[in-house]
């Protein structure tokens, strides 16, 4: 018979990959003029782009690479805001990926200067002292994905230069913390900063005090992980903001509520409501009349705070706020739904003056929230203590009464919490949304302004990213040689981890 020439064996293809590569992901020869002083970022728990649009106004160019998030609602907003029509997206949508599933591969490959992150918050927040059982800390589930970043960080070539996080204030003392700064430290970050901040500080109106850690690293031979690890204070303000973040916060520092208003600050009772008394609605969803033989205008009554609500006791734990106040307290993800400690909600004056958006008749209160003995609104007279803090008003329904004689109380819109959190006019959710929903996602967000500064401060001329930074690439201190290349089997990485072992023992065969 004929012979047969037994085929070549099929040999498995490798791919050679530079360091410099690695590096730098985006050619050069596509870089546009101005593009050789921006640094990349990697956003976790990316929820609706807290981060993202923080870096838009931190100062410096910085690119976003890549987002996680497990929410399908949150990766949808957030492509609508960042992804969908920005020329600088680099990606159609946030990855539904478990963080959990990320390999030191991932991230290296990604090669980003600066990663951003709010980890869950559950484990650690204050709403559960006293709750032993609930507290786990590292023991919580939704802790896994963090600590998971943890371990990845000691197991990369190209670990980033700048780390940000951003929690509930109590992380600092947490198990999840010290496992974190052990982290840092054993892999080169040794400028480790942590923060106590809200934003009143900087002069926003709202109250949202948060833990803030910024981590920079001075390259991996000053690694401290055989010592022991110095003890940090948190800080309660930050140094001296950079000459380039004068800008970071302009959008809502030094402004009072009525800046952040959508809706009109004050109404007159003549204005006339197309659709009804709001008592009729089926659903309870409006608010009740301001007095009898009143009825509140159509874009009142969606947001006045029901008639229901109002007749429970638990209404007198309400944070009531006027237009000029400088303050609101803590929006959280149960706005709307629950009373005590969810968020402020603001009292809207009736004016019998010309136009409904005078804002003239409505100073009741002054800015820090003490009720004058009486005050006039319109013909009506609102006092001694119907707008007061909770702690200071006297409890029965003498307060509710004397309010509704002077207006209508109402929650913020979606929109004016957002305003009031520091994201851009541009931000957005989509019309099919629920407001109730809007609310569960902002209040699960953070302050986008303070989130600017803090990034500012991060990013300012001592970090290692702008000393290293030369002709477009971002040079990230590592120990092995320029030469050194890491061999990637394709479809394998075996041979990555095995380049990265090799370079972490000093060299490469």
């Amino acid at each position: 018979g004929t012979s047969r020439r037994r085929p070549p064996p099929v040999r498995q293809r490798r791919t050679t990959v530079s360091l410099d590569r690695i590096r730098d992901p985006k050619p050069k020869d596509t870089m546009a003029a101005g593009d050789a002083e921006a640094l990349t970022a990697v956003e976790f728990y990316s929820g609706l782009g807290g981060w993202t649009m923080a870096l838009e106004g931190c100062g410096r160019r910085v690119d976003v690479l890549a987002a996680y998030d497990h929410s399908t609602v949150c990766n949808d907003v957030y492509a609508a805001n960042h992804c969908v029509g920005q020329p600088r997206a680099r990606f159609a949508k946030p990855s539904q990926r478990p963080i959990e599933k990320l390999s030191a591969v991932d991230l290296d490959a990604l090669a980003a200067d600066v990663w951003a992150m709010s980890p869950p918050c559950q484990p650690h927040t204050r709403q559960r002292e006293g709750l032993a059982e609930q507290r786990r800390d590292a023991d919580d589930p939704r802790a896994a994905s963090f600590l998971h970043l943890c371990a990845l960080l000691g197991q990369m070539v190209a670990p980033p230069s700048t780390i940000v996080l951003e929690n509930v204030v109590g992380f600092e003392s947490s198990h999840c913390c010290a496992l974190w700064l052990k982290a840092l430290y054993g892999c080169g970050f040794t400028d480790v900063q942590q923060y106590h901040l809200t934003p009143t500080q900087f002069g926003f109106p709202n109250e949202r005090p948060r833990y803030y850690g910024v981590a920079r690293r001075r390259g991996r031979g000053e690694s401290q992980s055989g010592s022991a690890l110095p003890v940090l204070d948190v800080a309660t303000a930050l140094p001296r903001p950079p000459s380039t973040s004068a800008d970071a916060a302009a959008g809502t520092a030094g402004s009072v509520v009525g800046d952040h208003l959508e809706l009109p600050r004050s109404w007159r009772p003549s204005e006339v409501c197309s659709q009804g008394a709001p008592d009729a609605a089926a659903d309870g969803s409006g608010g009740g009349r301001a007095t009898a033989g009143e009825v509140l205008p159509d874009w009142l009554q969606p947001w006045a705070v029901p008639s229901e609500t109002m007749s429970k006791d638990a209404a007198w734990c309400f944070d009531i706020v006027e237009g000029s106040h400088a303050r609101t307290s803590c929006f959280t993800r149960s706005y709307s739904r629950f009373v005590r400690g969810t968020g402020s909600i603001l009292f809207v004056p009736k004016t019998s003056g010309a136009s409904s958006t005078d804002g003239a008749a409505e100073a009741a209160t002054d800015v820090n929230g003490d009720a004058q003995d009486a005050v006039a609104v319109g013909n009506c007279r609102v006092g001694p203590d119907a707008l007061r803090a909770p702690e200071l008003r006297s409890f029965g329904d003498d307060w509710k009464a004397r309010v509704h004689a002077g207006g209508v109380l109402r929650y913020f819109t979606p929109r004016e919490v957002a305003n009031l959190l520091g994201f851009p006019k541009r931000f957005s959710f989509q019309p099919t949304l629920k407001p109730k929903k809007a609310f569960e996602l902002l209040g699960n967000s953070l302050h986008v302004g303070v989130a600017s500064l803090v990034l500012a401060h991060a990013l300012d001329g001592s970090s290692e990213i702008t000393e290293r930074a030369r002709g477009g690439r971002i040079e990230r201190g590592l120990e092995a040689p320029r030469a050194a290349e890491a061999e990637v089997v394709r479809g394998d990485h075996r041979e990555a981890k095995r380049a990265r072992r090799m370079m972490d023992e000093g060299g490469m065969t």
